[in-house]
């Protein structure tokens, strides 16, 4: 096992705290470098929004021959991806637009009868009602709108499907795709960005269906992509039958979740598959208690205090004995000022349900 590995993103906690299980140290920059991250370590950077995403690159070369991974948002960039590879041993997907284009995605899987919803390059000679628009370089649900003329970014046209929107975790090693878990995903909805990731809930338990939708992409990956590691799939079950709609070649924002089922780290478990060893990690069937994150989004600019961030317990230093309490990750520092609309922390917990798990959070914001 690496000692030591360089992890950038939009946002890296969740990714440096798996590392950490793992007995590897994580080092790297993002958007944000919240309290939490730099706990575990003060040598992780920040990035300024306006030099997002190739300001990456000048990080990565200070820290030439360290393996690397990407987090959200850096597999829409294959030629930075493309760049860093040549100082950095990419533990990771290093072609990632066989998987972000849907179009190619789409082809590709042509063989194998997936269903995808209808897609365009151009606006619906129908009309917008129930399309979306989909902006090529985004990631969380940030470049999701509902469809009109007007677009003139780079992006495609996608038929709206209404019904649960789901996340499968999976590991592909060097002979086989083992299934981690899938999580349930939640938005958050407004009038812009009515399809804002606002964090999962599971390991939920499977359909028929379900499993045999995720059975052929398992296939698909033995036998066509090459790809090892981790990776997520997004699809929405409409109507009895499940749509693809993305595949993430990277680290997701669920697979937290997964660690915290299992106890183990899912980085770990992906820096073995990358360098070659078979490896056979725990599935979830969804049988079992459920745990959530919950991304909280500003109302109003705010300042965090001293106060506000120690108010709970934090998700990295939680205990065994602790499970029943509610915990706060990705904390801003001190002093941080946040504008409506973008995020605040991530609240993680348990529960028994989903129910449990809307009960609980909608207390939790109302005490807070």
């Amino acid at each position: 096992m690496i000692q030591q590995l360089v992890i950038v993103g939009a946002s890296i906690r969740a990714a440096v705290q798996s590392a950490r299980n793992a007995g590897i140290q994580a080092i790297g920059a993002d958007l944000f470098t919240d309290a939490d991250c730099l706990a575990m370590n003060a040598g992780i950077v920040r990035l300024g929004f306006s030099d997002y995403p190739h300001g990456f690159l000048a990080i990565l070369r200070g820290y030439v021959g360290i393996p690397w991974l990407y987090s959200g948002g850096l597999e829409n960039y294959a030629d930075l991806i493309a760049d860093a590879c040549i100082t950095n041993q990419l533990l990771g997907c290093q072609h990632p637009e066989q998987f972000r284009d849907p179009f190619l995605l789409q082809q590709q899987l042509l063989p194998y009868n997936v269903s995808f919803p209808e897609m365009s390059h151009s606006f619906p000679a129908s009309g917008g009602e129930n399309w979306l628009f989909k902006k090529y370089h985004s990631s969380g649900g940030l470049g999701i709108v509902s469809a009109n003329s007007s677009h003139g970014e780079s992006g495609y046209y996608q038929k709206l499907l209404t019904g649960q929107v789901r996340s499968a975790a999976f590991l592909a090693s060097k002979v086989m795709v083992n299934l981690l878990g899938v999580f349930q995903l939640y938005h958050q909805q407004t009038p812009d960005l009515p399809f804002l990731y606002a964090g999962n809930i599971g390991p939920v338990a499977l359909s028929s269906i379900e499993s045999d939708f995720l059975d052929i992409i398992r296939q698909f990956i033995v036998e066509k992509s090459g790809l090892r590691g981790l990776f997520g799939v997004d699809y929405v079950i409409h109507e009895q039958q499940c749509y693809l709609l993305e595949v993430n070649p990277r680290y997701t924002a669920s697979m937290e979740l997964w660690d915290a089922w299992s106890g183990k780290s899912a980085v770990g478990y992906h820096v073995q598959a990358c360098l070659g060893k078979h490896v056979v990690p725990p599935s979830a069937k969804g049988n079992e208690s459920l745990f959530a994150k919950k991304i909280i989004y500003a109302i109003t600019p705010l300042k965090v205090t001293r106060q506000m961030q120690q108010s709970l317990p934090w998700w990295i230093d939680r205990k065994e004995d602790h499970a029943g309490q509610i915990h706060l990750a990705d904390i801003p520092q001190v002093g941080t000022v946040i504008e409506p609309g973008q995020p605040v922390c991530s609240v993680l917990f348990q529960a028994k349900d989903e129910a449990e798990a809307e009960t609980r959070f909608h207390d939790f914001v109302l005490d807070w």
